[in-house]
């Protein structure tokens, strides 16, 4: 795993902010925006994680909520991480934060698909948008393609 220094975190723009879930209530985060599918949101997150950043192999997450009322899991871990998606042919060196928010899409269509639950289809895109203005957001939208 390549590491090296990363910048100031994006906490997002004038348009979008992220800001950090409290610990002491990660109880109530499931619960609050994934109500009857807890459990399958947060094993697509590990699963696609575990597929597409060969490296990781665990490791503690950063709960989020955005302003624009989406949300993400984030993998709490200094440097960059390589990220492959052999699907589309993407293959570079993303932030924790950058591969976490690519992986939360993929997690979040594929229970927009499983689940057709209009919420999870809103939280996708919501993601998106914030996603969007990320400073990584090339490298982001090219890996979900």
């Amino acid at each position: 795993m390549k590491t090296s220094v990363t910048e100031t975190p994006f906490e997002g723009n004038e348009s979008i902010k992220r800001t950090l879930w409290p610990v002491d209530k990660r109880h109530r985060f499931y619960p609050t925006f994934l109500p009857g599918c807890e459990m399958a949101f947060e094993q697509a997150v590990f699963r696609f994680m575990e597929e597409f950043c060969k490296p990781y192999n665990g490791g503690y997450w950063d709960f989020y909520i955005l302003s624009n009322g989406g949300f993400y899991l984030c993998l709490n871990q200094k440097g960059d991480m390589r990220v492959e998606n052999h699907e589309n042919y993407f293959f570079s060196d993303m932030s924790a934060d950058a591969a976490s928010i690519g992986v939360n899409l993929f997690a979040l269509g594929q229970m927009a698909h499983q689940f057709e639950r209009q919420h999870i289809n809103d939280a996708y895109y919501h993601l998106l948008d914030y996603a969007k203005i990320h400073p990584e957001a090339d490298k982001i939208l090219r890996f979900i393609d």
